[in-house]
């Protein structure tokens, strides 16, 4: 026995060891460790064959499974998938399994503080392996990736500007080299949040939620990959496909959680991470908070996934000085000290969420009619400031606006419970309040002004999250036609619904929201 060890001791291994590979240097093969990670003092892990043939060929790859069928559209899609083959997951790859990356990985999430005084820092891996031929089809060439980019940042980016065009152009060439499953799945999903469907669940949204699973299976932290994601996330909300928006928002959250991007709301600087570079990851992280706590506004017994934001943390930027790349510490306000007019419509974006989860823990909680009052102001004056914002800079469809306004609306529809009434919109007008008043006359003013617009604005410019408000708005004039023959409430109702189906086009959930209407509308003549 011991002659055998010391065979199997002198044996050299067949292949470098993956350290010796990841940083290039000559590795002496000795077993059970060479010497180059006996003097680093890390793990030293041997492939069982050559690199080469560790990755499968483009044709096996592809054929791992058709990216439209790994997703369920209804019970009919789910009976004809029975009859397909099923995923191959032997041969999926997702993270090799003696990756020196991988248990520096697992090393760092058990014991943060000893990964970080050890001054060790886990390699990227390498995942353009995860790229398939539907995946370089839909992406394109380098003057494709420009115009899908081009339309992102002159449409979404205008209501959710979490991606630094500066910088994206600034590294598109070092990305393509180094970062291109990263890119390309950022890529994706920008034009994903782009495309008009006439059905939600697309061979573009199959194949960017597939390539979303194996890149978060891969061990793969990066910025562009939470930026996809909460992209891919805004999708599903406004195209009604759930529950996985809702917990694609989850998702979100832990990942971000996971690269440390909640923590760029408690300083101004980080060491080590560019000024802009820190401002994209603060937004990230603001967007997950708007979007965690507008998705509870349905249903706020629901518990937020991410935690209420204090007025110590740091607010984005001003848009501007986003856009051009010149973001300093001082330019950004804390949330408790932002009074300036010039804040910048996602600043008052994340004002916005931080007064929402207000509004969820107000309403979870029961708080006295004086407080509801107190809450809703502090509300409208923010949408007031937003709008005279909006108006300086010709914003004309406010994100914040439309969630603010929800949330009020919300507000009066838990006093009314409280007041023994089934749900605010069985509030006659004239009780409702001041502010809910005033927001049913915007919602009004903003439809007949969505009417008028030539659709392509409406398509790139208008946010899923007007049609919530939309929808609340209808419900109270609904309600009010029960008890009052106007023709002028009829009339109201069916310019709010016109508003809706215009958005519709834009947005699936729409669809959804009228068919709700329209069941509201036969219940009512039932009773």
């Amino acid at each position: 026995m011991e002659r055998r060890y010391e065979t199997l001791a002198t044996t050299p291994a067949p292949f470098a060891c993956l350290a010796c590979r990841d940083s290039k240097r000559r590795c002496d093969r000795a077993i059970p460790q060479c010497k180059g990670c006996l003097q680093k003092r890390i793990v030293c892990d041997y492939p069982y064959r050559r690199k080469k043939r560790e990755r499968k060929s483009p044709s096996t790859t592809n054929a791992v499974v058709s990216p439209t069928s790994g997703l369920l559209t209804d019970q009919a899609s789910a009976t004809a998938e029975t009859s397909q083959a099923s995923p191959d997951y032997d041969n999926f790859h997702l993270v090799p399994s003696h990756s020196a990356g991988a248990n520096f990985l697992t090393e760092r999430f058990l014991d943060p503080e000893a990964f970080t005084s050890a001054q060790l820092k886990v390699p990227e891996p390498d995942i353009d392996y995860l790229i398939t031929k539907d995946v370089s089809d839909l992406v394109g060439d380098v003057a494709n990736i420009k115009a899908i980019s081009d339309q992102f940042f002159s449409s979404v980016q205008e209501w959710m500007p979490i991606v630094s065009k500066t910088q994206f152009l600034a590294n598109l060439v070092s990305w393509l080299t180094h970062k291109r499953a990263e890119l390309f799945f950022l890529i994706l999903a920008m034009k994903l949040s782009c495309e008009q469907v006439s059905g939600p669940r697309t061979p573009l949204y199959q194949i960017t939620k597939y390539l979303q699973f194996r890149i978060e299976h891969s061990g793969a932290l990066s910025l562009q990959v939470i930026q996809a994601s909460v992209l891919i996330t805004i999708y599903e909300m406004g195209h009604g496909i759930y529950p996985s928006a809702f917990l694609s928002i989850s998702e979100c959250a832990r990942y971000a959680t996971a690269l440390g991007i909640d923590k760029s709301i408690l300083c101004r600087d980080l060491n080590g991470v560019s000024r802009n570079e820190l401002e994209e990851r603060r937004r990230v992280w603001w967007a997950i908070l708007v979007l965690d706590r507008f998705l509870n506004l349905s249903d706020p017994s629901r518990h937020l996934v991410t935690p209420d934001p204090i007025l110590e943390n740091i607010l984005p930027v001003d848009d501007a000085t986003f856009n051009n790349g010149t973001c300093r510490p001082e330019d950004a306000y804390t949330l408790g000290s932002a009074t300036a007019l010039d804040l910048g419509r996602f600043a008052r974006f994340a004002q916005a969420a931080h007064l929402i989860g207000q509004v969820l823990r107000h309403v979870g909680e029961g708080y006295s009619e004086s407080e509801t009052a107190q809450l809703r102001r502090t509300i409208f004056s923010l949408v007031s400031v937003s709008k005279l914002e909006a108006h300086l800079r010709q914003l004309e469809f406010c994100a914040q606006t439309a969630v603010c306004y929800c949330g009020i609306l919300l507000l009066d529809c838990s006093q009314s419970k409280n007041k023994g009434r089934a749900d605010t919109s069985g509030i006659p007008l004239d009780q409702l309040s001041t502010e809910s008043n005033l927001i049913s006359q915007t919602a009004l003013q903003m439809s007949m002004y969505i009417a008028q617009q030539p659709f392509q604005k409406i398509h790139d410019f208008a946010s899923p999250f007007l049609l919530h408000m939309l929808y609340k708005v209808a419900l109270i004039y609904l309600r009010a036609s029960k008890s009052t023959s106007s023709d002028t409430i009829a009339d109201k109702l069916h310019v709010i619904k016109h508003g809706m189906e215009i958005l519709g086009r834009r947005w699936q959930i729409g669809q959804s929201y009228l068919s709700l209407l329209s069941r509201h509308e036969i219940m009512q003549a039932m009773e």
